[in-house]
């Protein structure tokens, strides 16, 4: 019987080579032999309608979702302290709310309708759709905010290219995303939560993100790396909160700066 061939999808960078991180469920982690970028094989195709019933602890919680904000914003702030802030992928806007309290006027968007509805609070505009659909004018946006979406778009340039067309030119896009290069995942391995093979196309660790918005003229100005420890007890949560202190976590953030300026 002859051997069958894979054939995998280009990647971002035009590469059709890869090699085999591991297997996940029934998928694949496989990493671009050239660019670095890793991502799930075969390519999912996920249903959004049931992602937050798939996700409800994480998605509904407005204690994570002030959590993130509270990261964000401690990063942010080293460049940006007030403006147009847009967050992308917002959910029911918990995010937004808390970045109206810390000063900026504050424009999300959604993919789901029943929470974008619910985001759409007096002070905030929601938009229903993706990115593109928007149809922002250039350059309006002091700050970008995009948590734990990146995973899941499928042409990231067009993502990037897009976010950077709405950026101010002196404005700040922070990125949230998986870090599969951090010691839990070298502990956990194929149990790693945020492999999450039924929706997230794509993987990150520090230096490919990195290398991916510098291909776009985007300067990385502050990385930083965060588990959720808070949800653990005993002596596992001290476990995370040590990864935490040594900057280590499976969380990451990267904060890019449109305008040329030195390197990470």
């Amino acid at each position: 019987m002859p051997r069958m061939i894979l054939k995998y999808p280009a990647c971002i960078c035009g590469n059709r080579s890869y090699g085999r991180i591991l297997k996940v469920k029934q998928a694949q982690i496989i990493r671009c032999k050239s660019c670095g970028l890793a991502r799930t094989f075969p390519v999912p195709n996920p249903n959004y309608a049931n992602y937050h019933c798939d996700f409800p602890e994480s998605e509904e919680s407005p204690q994570i979702a002030k959590r993130y904000y509270s990261i964000v914003s401690s990063q942010v702030r080293y460049f940006k302290k007030q403006g147009k802030l847009l967050d992308v992928g917002c959910s029911v806007g918990w995010g937004l709310e808390c970045a109206s309290q810390m000063g900026f006027e504050s424009y999300g968007i959604e993919i789901d309708k029943q929470r974008a509805e619910l985001a759409n609070k007096p002070g905030l505009n929601v938009f229903c759709g993706q990115l593109e659909d928007a149809q922002h004018p250039d350059k309006e946006f002091d700050v970008i905010v995009a948590n734990h979406v990146l995973e899941h778009i499928l042409e990231l340039n067009k993502f990037i290219t897009e976010s950077k067309r709405i950026l101010k030119d002196d404005g700040v896009l922070a990125i949230g995303v998986p870090n599969y290069k951090s010691l839990i995942v070298s502990w956990k391995r194929e149990r790693w939560s945020a492999w999450c093979v039924k929706y997230h196309i794509w993987h990150f660790e520090p230096k490919t993100l990195r290398n991916i918005f510098r291909k776009h003229s985007l300067s990385p100005k502050k990385i930083f790396k965060d588990s959720d420890y808070k949800k653990y007890q005993g002596f596992r949560k001290l476990t995370y909160l040590l990864i935490d202190v040594i900057n280590q976590g499976d969380s990451l953030i990267v904060v890019f700066e449109k305008h040329r300026g030195s390197y990470l």
